[in-house]
């Protein structure tokens, strides 16, 4: 979802908390080819932090529940808001 929302393929730098079935990520994302994107707006989100709550489906794999970016901690409490049962060690 987030490489197409910039419009080409992106490459994720953070950190990854898991515990037990939830996980998040916090961090930053740029264009893989390093060249920006060509839409002002994908150029703008890319300035700011990422982060996405995800949780382990039954078949193994993770699941994005709620991702974006921000320059504050507004997606992190937005997903805290919206799963209220995810571990709130992830959300500090």
């Amino acid at each position: 979802p987030t490489s197409r929302r910039i419009g080409k393929p992106v490459t994720f730098t953070g950190n990854v908390l898991v515990v037990g079935e939830w996980a998040c990520f916090g961090g930053s994302v740029a264009t893989t080819d390093g060249k920006p994107p060509e839409s002002d707006d994908a150029k703008y989100d890319l300035e700011f932090d990422f982060f996405a709550l995800l949780r382990r489906a039954n078949g193994g794999g993770w699941a994005v529940l709620h991702s974006g970016f921000s320059g504050d901690i507004s997606v992190m409490m937005a997903a805290q808001e919206r799963f209220p049962n995810a571990p709130k060690v992830l959300f500090r």
